[in-house]
């Protein structure tokens, strides 16, 4: 399924060319392992996280202008 999401954003330009597959995996290993690491008592809240997470996906971490 997050495959296919990847292509159809590539097909419909709203990604850039990328590998799906590794993509994919990325995403869902990222999502796997926060359990991992992620506490309640942490400064950030899963919503928080899920959006900082998300934006490093999709934007990368650009230096500012």
């Amino acid at each position: 399924m997050f495959r296919q999401i990847i292509i159809e954003g590539i097909e419909e330009g709203v990604f850039s060319r990328v590998d799906p597959k590794l993509v994919s995996f990325a995403i869902i290993g990222t999502a796997n392992y926060t359990r991992t690491w992620y506490s309640l008592k942490g400064s950030m809240l899963p919503k928080e996280i899920a959006e900082s997470i998300a934006g490093y996906f999709l934007g990368g971490i650009p230096a500012p202008n």
